[in-house]
């Protein structure tokens, strides 16, 4: 397997449109400035959705992108999703509409994700989305590596089994989770309603981890 730098418009003409509607994964990485790893974040060039995300794919990779709002649409029969430094969504109640839209979700993971200044989220206990509102029935990995505010706000609004593997991280050591009381019982709220089925029936984890942050 090897990878390369390529183009929108080189991708365009080594995909024929027969080509593009049975690709059933797709990994991407966009740079910003060639030689570096890492820049500002790209959007999804609009043609890309339009050409290459067909109902036909199953995983998508995503790393250094921004969507823009509504891209996630395209993702409706999408079984596992990666994103690393990924804007994924503008605001709150976007993050119930981008799960709600993909109900065969298996695996999501979304590590060192960004809110730019151009997408900044406000959150407040009463700006959250409605508390395990989006029913996540395939799901068996959630991983949210990022600030925990954002990566608590997301997990609260979705029902999935408490057996699924669940990892909420801050990779910044020593931020508190949050100074909002409102919130913070919030989020308890959600983590016990999420287990509270297999507390109840004496389910047994072979390893549980809570950071000091929690």
């Amino acid at each position: 397997r090897q990878t390369y730098e390529i183009g929108i418009e080189e991708l365009n003409a080594a995909l024929d449109g027969h080509a593009a509607s049975i690709l059933e994964d797709i990994s991407l990485n966009f740079i910003t400035y060639p030689g570096h790893p890492y820049g500002p974040p790209t959007p999804i060039p609009a043609e890309f959705f339009e050409k290459f995300l067909s109902s036909s794919l199953r995983a998508l990779h995503c790393q250094n992108t921004v969507l823009e709002r509504g891209q996630h649409l395209s993702f409706s029969n999408i079984r596992q999703l990666t994103f690393d430094r990924v804007e994924a969504w503008c605001n709150t109640q976007d993050i119930a509409a981008f799960f709600r839209s993909m109900p065969f979700l298996e695996s999501f993971s979304h590590t060192h994700f960004i809110a730019s200044q151009r997408h900044l989220i406000s959150l407040s206990s009463e700006s959250l989305p409605a508390p395990r509102s989006v029913h996540m029935k395939h799901l068996r990995v959630l991983r949210l590596e990022g600030p925990l505010i954002y990566a608590y706000a997301a997990f609260s609004c979705l029902i999935f089994s408490p057996s699924a593997t669940l990892i909420i991280k801050d990779p910044i050591a020593g931020v508190p989770l949050l100074s909002n009381h409102a919130m913070l019982i919030k989020f308890g709220v959600a983590l016990y309603d999420h287990f509270a089925a297999a507390i109840q029936s004496g389910a047994y984890y072979s390893r549980v981890h809570c950071s000091g942050d929690v």
